[in-house]
């Protein structure tokens, strides 16, 4: 679990962005249109903005997220 997050651009193999969090990051997710970052750990959600370079929200949940995906649509993530 890291308390960092890297965007990599595989293509030029480069290192494109670093975002700073403050709690360890069990798994993340892009949204379809791969402009925001959903990331889990222990007892919170969050989203980060790549656009803006801003966290959009930040939910304390009751338990620790280790794994999660969203549909299709963006619409709804799943966890557990």
């Amino acid at each position: 679990m890291k308390k960092k997050v890297q965007i990599w651009d595989i293509g030029e193999l480069k290192l494109v962005r670093k975002l700073g969090v403050e709690s360890a990051v069990n798994d993340l997710v892009f949204t379809p249109d791969s402009k925001k970052v959903l990331m889990a750990g222990n007892k919170f959600i969050m989203m980060w903005d790549l656009l803006s370079d801003q966290i959009l929200f930040k939910y304390a949940i009751s338990e620790e997220i280790t794994a999660m995906d969203l549909n299709p649509f963006g619409n709804l993530l799943v966890t557990a």
